[in-house]
């Protein structure tokens, strides 16, 4: 973490001997070296909102470390448009995908049994990047009582983390 001295007024981080600052939420770790302040995901809620009740959510997953090991960038050549409807990519548009690696399809295999668990929730969107995960999902009726998005989010986690453990067996 970075020292109060090295702040500036705005929450940035000093760039190392420029007398400049860095945008907030950056910090320094214990090389010196910039980088990005973990905000646990518990911080971003909103206190006192019920998150079971029928709304579209938009929810980002990103890897410890920001790993990029979930796939990686493609130019698509022109036979190769689309890899986004049969589930093996996702497309970014202006010629460029993300190919999943296995921990990828993983996480989008995960991803689409949210619906069979949850039939309260309908997918809307998903994008795959290298290191984190973007989706959309609607509760269409309120959730269980004792049931949130956290629940939802928290067994989307699980099966990954199950996933990846899977894969990581199987290369030892």
């Amino acid at each position: 973490m970075a020292r109060a001295d090295e702040r500036g007024s705005d929450g940035g981080v000093s760039a190392a001997g420029t007398g400049q600052f860095a945008a907030p939420g950056w910090v320094r770790d214990e090389n010196g070296a910039l980088r990005r302040e973990t905000i646990h995901r518990m911080g971003r809620r909103l206190p006192d909102f019920d998150y079971s009740s029928r709304r579209i959510y938009e929810i980002t997953v990103v890897l410890e470390e920001r790993r990029a090991v979930l796939g990686r960038l493609v130019k698509l050549s022109a036979g190769l448009s689309d890899l986004g409807p049969d589930g093996r990519g996702c497309e970014l548009g202006q010629g460029w995908a993300v190919e999943p690696s296995e921990w990828g399809e993983v996480v989008l295999n995960c991803w689409r049994e949210i619906e069979a668990r949850w039939p309260q929730v309908s997918l809307i969107e998903a994008q795959l990047m290298p290191d984190h995960f973007h989706g959309v999902l609607f509760v269409k009726e309120a959730l269980p009582k004792g049931k949130s998005l956290g629940s939802i989010i928290g067994g989307f986690k699980a099966g990954c983390t199950k996933g990846w453990r899977e894969i990581a067996a199987a290369l030892s």
